[in-house]
Order: C-alpha cells, then structure tokens, then sequence
C-alpha cells in the first residue's frame, strides 16, 4: 500500500527516513503507526543455524509441524527452543 502511495503521487525516496514519513502519510482514515527500527534492534538469526538447530517435522506432542502455516514464532535462545501458533488466539506450542 506504501508503494502504491508512493508511485501514485510520484514522491522521491532517497533515504529510509523518506519512507517513515510516507509510511505516516499513507494511512488516510486511521494513519499507521511507525516504528522507526534502530539497527540494534535487528536479529541475526544465521547464529541459530551456525549452532546445530534441528528443525523437525513433528512438534514435542507428535504432532505435525507446518511452516507455511504458523502465524506466531518465538525462539528461545536459553532454552534452545521454537514455539509457534496457528492463530493469535492459540496458546504457544513448543517445536
């Protein structure tokens, strides 16, 4: 919807804070909220990988695991361990 915004009024973007403030613009009945992202709030995720993270296909209650389907995850990094949920409204499942 930004993009679109951005190309229909033809407004140049030159740095990232051109995109928060048409990012603030663009929302016309309820406008969105911007959180402007510092760079160490960013994850690197590739140290997971590097450290042998298993990824299985059914979850600690033998039950399927889709990835295409979740719509929450959570890594716990203490406790080596991936929880995920279908919907909002379900409880975390641990992987």
């Amino acid at each position: 919807m930004i993009e679109i915004h951005q190309k229909k009024l033809k407004i140049p973007v030159y740095h990232p804070q051109d995109w928060f403030q048409l990012g603030r613009r663009t929302g016309l009945k309820t406008p969105f909220q911007v959180h402007e992202m510092k760079h160490e709030e960013f994850l690197d995720f590739a140290d997971i990988f590097r450290s042998g993270l298993v990824v299985r296909k059914n979850n600690i209650d033998c039950e399927k695991f889709l990835w295409h389907d979740d719509l929450w995850l959570q890594y716990r990094k203490d406790l080596r361990h991936l929880n995920y949920k279908y919907s909002h409204a379900d409880a975390p499942s641990r992987q």
